[in-house]
């Protein structure tokens, strides 16, 4: 015990000196070190399988699409933070946004005009042509946000996200995600949130395209950068989980054994974010929530009757994988975690994954205090949350039932 301590301490000793030490960029590709940020504008790469993150400075004959896939945003100029240079190289950038009356339309206009194509072509794909164009075309954040908050509500139908995955405009979306700001990052990510959310012909469609890797190399980079942006996180998270729940293709690509035999890249970005989102109990319960979720794919495996899915998943190794890379622990510090008593819908969500997940955890992982006292209120806690979940369950499959039956219950 007192060697893993050790060992421990010495790990986290490491890991605060590569913070300090600064990364020297050259035109070769050089290895960034777990825990060392990365300066913004460089050219960066994850690979999945080596599980090593790589950086050089961009070429001058670095092309528009490799560029588009690994640019890094810039902090500063996100966070308004610019430095006197900076003010003067983006002077006449500032002056053509600050001149937006002439080509912002409120958001009531451009609704009305969507709803009169809706009305005239009888068609939602009409209408989201027509929002696509519209974005393409936007001159500021705030007009895009807009647009892109239309396009996720039509995006969420089966049909109308087919048919934009199937002619090519999500593409052209996912390939924007480098490029734009944070707020339209989010706006992006949540529109492939919606499109892929139990849609597997789109979720094929954007696995060919590459989608998995951009999600996953723009969740990468924003924990690399020395100020976290946690909504760009959270929303990475989200278009993420949207897209690998019951498809295993994509769940071996990022869960699946690395060459080098260390974490896979997977439980890596999500260990790492539960690190980093210490006071954001939405996206600890996103976190949890899809560990559950895909342990309760996972568990329900038996009756599949694809031997390739069986076998994708068997070689996942998630109830293994689980207590090994350190989510048991995770589990159980969730237990005294003050923000998630702070929103019933988070807890509820939590408290489900957590039940599952110490299901597969031994009582070591479960216990790892050799305390008496420590024990006993770990176990008082769990038992509470089992019980509350239980007492959740049930109350949720009576008020069904009822639904069902035509039963409406009196409130007075």
């Amino acid at each position: 015990m007192l060697l893993f301590v050790l060992e421990q301490v010495v790990k986290r000793h490491v890991q605060d000196l590569l913070y300090l030490v600064e990364f020297i960029p050259t035109h070769e590709w050089q290895v960034v070190q777990p825990g060392q940020p990365v300066p913004a504008g460089l050219h960066v790469r994850f690979d999945f399988v080596t599980g090593q993150t790589q950086a050089k400075l961009m070429d001058d004959n670095d092309n528009s699409e490799n560029y588009a896939a690994v640019l890094v945003q810039n902090p500063k100029m996100v966070n308004g933070d610019f430095t006197s240079s900076d003010k003067k190289y983006n002077s006449h950038k500032m002056d053509v946004k600050l001149d937006t009356s002439r080509t912002f339309r409120p958001y009531s206009e451009l609704r009305k005009d969507y709803k009169e194509i809706l009305k005239i072509a009888g068609s939602e794909s009409a209408v989201l042509n027509k929002l696509f164009t519209d974005f393409e075309k936007s001159k500021n954040d705030k007009e895009s946000l807009l647009i892109l908050e239309e396009m996720g509500d039509l995006l969420r139908k089966y049909d109308n996200a087919v048919d934009f995955a199937e002619n090519g405009k999500l593409t052209i979306l996912m390939n924007r995600l480098p490029l734009v700001s944070s707020d339209v990052k989010i706006g992006i990510l949540s529109c492939l949130a919606a499109a892929l959310q139990s849609n597997p012909p789109v979720k094929e469609k954007m696995y060919t395209a590459g989608l998995l890797d951009k999600l996953a190399q723009l969740w990468h980079q924003e924990l690399l950068l020395p100020k976290i942006d946690s909504s760009v996180i959270g929303y990475s998270l989200l278009a993420t989980s949207a897209f690998i729940r019951n498809y295993p293709s994509a769940q071996k690509n990022l869960f699946g054994p690395r060459a080098d035999g260390d974490m896979p890249a997977g439980y890596n970005l999500l260990k790492r974010t539960l690190e980093v989102a210490v006071d954001d109990a939405k996206i600890k319960s996103r976190v949890f929530a899809l560990l559950g979720d895909l342990l309760q794919e996972y568990n329900s495996t038996g009756n599949a009757n694809d031997s390739t899915n069986l076998n994708q998943y068997e070689l996942i190794k998630l109830a293994d994988n689980l207590p090994k890379y350190g989510f048991c622990q995770a589990a159980v510090r969730s237990l005294f975690d003050p923000s998630m008593w702070r929103s019933n819908s988070h807890r509820q969500r939590t408290m489900q994954a957590v039940m599952l997940i110490s299901n597969v955890c031994d009582q070591h992982q479960l216990y790892p205090s050799d305390e008496a006292v420590g024990r006993r209120q770990i176990e008082r806690l769990l038992n509470q949350w089992r019980e509350e979940f239980v007492r959740e369950h049930e109350k949720e499959q009576k008020d069904e039932t009822e639904l069902d039956s035509g039963f409406i219950p009196s409130h007075e």
